[in-house]
């Protein structure tokens, strides 16, 4: 524990995105296609807007939170060690709103011993 409040970096905040699909779907005859150009612009559009939300979400509640990574549906977010009793408040609002920003699943870690001795 020594070596993790000593080196380590805090937490880590992941939150997993649910992504909003909304029915994409044509008629032509009798035979169902999807435009796939649409559907994937509307995929970047609607991943994009979702992140800004929550990223404007969580600086709202943690304004000292470092946003660690975005790849896809997942963003983690740094905190420091002692910010720690925010988190409390951080959990009660995002179980609040956790439909509103289509949040899937989060889940808070802290700094691992590997990511110590890098």
């Amino acid at each position: 524990m020594f070596l993790k409040k000593r080196f380590g970096k805090g937490y880590s905040l992941t939150i997993d995105l649910k992504l909003k699909v909304h029915n994409k779907t044509k008629i032509v005859g009798k035979k169902e296609w999807f435009d796939f150009v649409d559907l994937l612009l509307f995929f970047i559009f609607e991943e994009s807007k979702q992140f800004k939300d929550v990223n404007t979400f969580i600086l709202q509640e943690m304004p000292d939170a470092t946003l660690r990574e975005h790849i896809g549906s997942e963003i983690t977010y740094s905190f420091k060690f002692e910010h720690r009793h925010k988190f409390e408040q951080l959990f009660k609002q995002l179980e609040v709103n956790k439909e509103k920003l289509a949040i899937g699943n989060y889940g808070l870690s802290d700094t691992t011993l590997e990511e110590v001795r890098k």
